[in-house]
Order: C-alpha cells, then structure tokens, then sequence
C-alpha cells in the first residue's frame, strides 16, 4: 500500500474516532486520536514517537474484539449502539483485519510517562494498540485541561 493512500486511511480514521467520541457523548472534556506505527521495530518507534526511550513498553496481549476495545475506549456503554461496532468494521475495512488488542503491562505508569509534554495530551486519559497486518494503530484518549 502507497504511503500516501495509508495517509488518507489513517486521517480518514481519525475523523471517524472524533465523530464516534462526539456521538457517545461520554468521553466528557477528552479527545481522541490514532497514530500509525510500523510492527517491526515497534517498541523503538513507539519510544522515538512519544520521547520516552527509557519506557520499558512491554505489550501484552488482550482478550478483547477491536469492537469491544473502542466499546471500553468511547464509554459506549449502551449494548445497543452500533458506533463502537461499525468504527471497528470500519477500521478493518482500511487496515485489514484486527490481529490483537493489547495494553501495556504496567498501564498507569505508560499514562503517567506520556502525559505533559511526551504524548499527544497533556493528560492522558487512555491507552490501547490494535495489531494489524501491517502495522500497530496506537489509540490515544486525553485532553489539554
């Protein structure tokens, strides 16, 4: 895939992320947003991206569907909604299908090191990485409060 089409994808991504954080309405003062990494070399990109090569990022794999990760992720809590579930077949319709989801070991202290000036929020509310075939989408949740 053109690195220019992939571009397109993920900008595509992050409009359909603000619009489904608009229409859950749960999300309060935070904002979201979604960052492309490549799989290999990861936790070194990942490191270099967010200044913080001294984290000691360790994912670990999740039980949860992409669905249900952006169910937690958006405060979707209505079992009836359909914004988590079609921003999830959305996802994988531009990126291909959802290997895993996954959290870093110690969570709390990833936001912690990410707030202020190293993330993309000064306060970093949440966190999770969607594995996908191609490379590692990094969903942020946060605010500038």
């Amino acid at each position: 895939m053109t690195s220019e089409k992939k571009t397109k994808q993920l900008i595509y991504l992050y409009g359909a992320l603000d619009l489904a954080c608009f229409l859950t309405g749960n999300m309060g003062l935070d904002e979201a947003t979604v960052f492309s990494l490549p799989k290999e070399g990861f936790t070194e990109a990942f490191q270099k991206e967010f200044c913080c090569r001294k984290y000691p990022l360790e994912l670990t794999d999740s039980a949860l569907t992409l669905k249900e990760a952006f169910r937690d992720f958006l405060g979707d809590e209505s079992e009836d909604s359909k914004i988590s579930a079609n921003l999830a077949k959305m996802t994988e319709y531009s990126f291909g299908k959802t290997e895993k989801i996954c959290f870093d070991k110690d969570h709390r202290k990833l936001i912690d090191t990410l707030g202020g000036r190293n993330g993309p929020f000064w306060n970093i509310s949440d966190i999770f990485f969607a594995v996908m075939p191609e490379e590692i989408l990094c969903f942020f949740s946060g605010n500038f409060e």
